[in-house]
């Protein structure tokens, strides 16, 4: 919203001004791209179903060969015989299929074989022929793929397995000669580009070497994931915005719906507004004042001073004073203060209870500055993008226990000494609108 302040009285005028100031505006990032990969899915409550639930793109599974089957598996003694790759994701990725809940593959499996790869993967492709109809081929492009990780075969020999299974690369060395058909992502760990904790930023020279392979691997049409990175809010960010095709976390939900908000989440100033520079060079002098403005941005503290310096150059209107400073307007009865409270402190120079109007603690109402400066011939009025009855404009006309009483408010209005309020709210005045001698502009 913008706040607009007027003020024109040949002795004085005092105009009170209330918005909650918005200073940054949305930036257009289109977080519906994002990839996340569902690191050791298999050690998740519910297997499958919660990466899946989260629109993963990547799941992955441990795969240990023990007496011919396949065990997900870190290591051999976290073996449960009942939990297998079959168990654990073939057959709820079929009986998905059957029933509708599934029905594209939008993702595929990471198979991370634990075990030597040319013995793991004949067992691999026996157990996948009852599983032949869902599978990716020439015929069938829009099948499930299956990406081997962990222990793999030789490069040379991944054009000796099946359509639907690629490979996971993982080396530095990357050159047109490999077979790129047969791959399905390059993976490598973080620590090898960089010990962030997903803390604070990325040291420059070492987000740039992460840059910089991404873009190598992107080069070759190629997507691109780390493994043993950061999991964090931060982390997430992070690697999305330098373009990491399969973001690692093991806290798929938690990711999707931090990601898939950033667009509302993340704000960027696209204009500089022009800064009002004042010359005070009347500043000081012994002339009468003509207007004095009393502008409140509810709600707005150093923080949101802070963000807007940020989005605009380090500059405000505001920064441009000569003099600040700071006030703690402390509820009475609480240490919290609320806007009630606040703004009758602003209003009358003394502490309120939380949810109290111009009153003091024990319900004495209290002379505001509306009423004071009547008394010696000034003119008040109020401007609010806020309902005139709201907590902030009530405090400079009103005297009231209760903030949320809007007909009672409503009624101080025709009694107050205000000769101007333009604001919202025209509903809360419409039985008392035959007693009013001002205006009510409803915005």
């Amino acid at each position: 919203m913008k706040i607009l302040f007027l003020g024109m009285h040949k002795i004085l005028s005092i105009f009170l001004a209330f918005s909650l100031l918005v200073v940054i505006h949305v930036s257009a990032q289109n977080s519906a791209q994002f990839q996340i990969h569902s690191h050791n899915d298999y050690l998740q409550t519910v297997p499958f179903w919660t990466a899946y639930s989260a629109g993963a793109s990547s799941i992955e599974v441990d795969v240990i060969l023990r007496d011919g089957k396949l065990m997900a598996a870190h290591e051999a003694a976290s073996i449960n015989s009942d939990r297998t790759f079959e168990s654990l994701y073939m057959e709820p990725i079929a009986q998905g299929i059957g029933n509708g809940l599934i029905t594209s593959f939008n993702f595929h499996l990471l198979v991370d074989l634990k075990t030597e790869a040319y013995a793991t993967l004949k067992v691999l492709e026996e157990s996948m022929q009852n599983y032949k109809h869902l599978l990716y081929t020439a015929k069938n492009p829009e099948g499930l793929k299956l990406i081997i990780s962990g222990n793999r075969p030789k490069p040379e020999d991944y054009r000796k397995y099946p359509e639907w299974m690629l490979f996971d690369y993982q080396s530095t060395e990357l050159t047109a000669d490999l077979p790129w058909d047969k791959i399905g992502m390059v993976s490598l760990s973080f620590r090898q580009f960089s010990i962030w904790n997903g803390k604070g930023r990325m040291v420059e020279e070492q987000r740039e070497k992460v840059q910089n392979f991404i873009d190598l691997v992107h080069s070759f049409e190629k997507p691109v994931r780390f493994w043993g990175s950061p999991d964090s809010k931060s982390a997430w960010k992070a690697f999305y915005e330098m373009g990491e095709d399969y973001i690692n976390t093991d806290h798929p939900i938690q990711a999707a719906d931090y990601l898939k908000k950033l667009d509302h989440n993340i704000y960027e100033n696209t204009s500089m507004h022009e800064i009002y520079r004042p010359n005070f060079e009347l500043d000081g002098a012994d002339i009468p004042v003509q207007n004095v403005i009393l502008m409140i941005g509810d709600g707005n503290g150093l923080a949101q001073i802070s963000a807007g310096l940020f989005s605009n150059g380090n500059e405000l209107n505001l920064t441009q004073l000569r003099n600040i400073g700071l006030i703690k307007t402390q509820a009475a009865d609480d240490f919290t203060t609320d806007s009630a409270a606040g703004a009758t402190a602003f209003a009358t120079g003394a502490k309120a209870n939380n949810r109290a109007i111009g009153e003091d603690p024990d319900g004495k109402s209290l002379a505001n500055m509306t009423e004071i400066l009547a008394d010696y011939g000034f003119s008040t009025g109020i401007i609010t993008t806020d309902q005139l009855t709201g907590a902030t404009p009530a405090s400079f006309y009103a005297h009231h226990p209760e903030r949320d009483d809007s007909d009672d408010l409503a009624a101080y209005l025709s009694k107050s000494k205000l000769d101007l309020f333009i604001g919202g709210g025209g509903d809360n005045f419409a039985s008392h609108y035959d007693h009013l001698k001002m205006q009510v502009l409803n915005w």
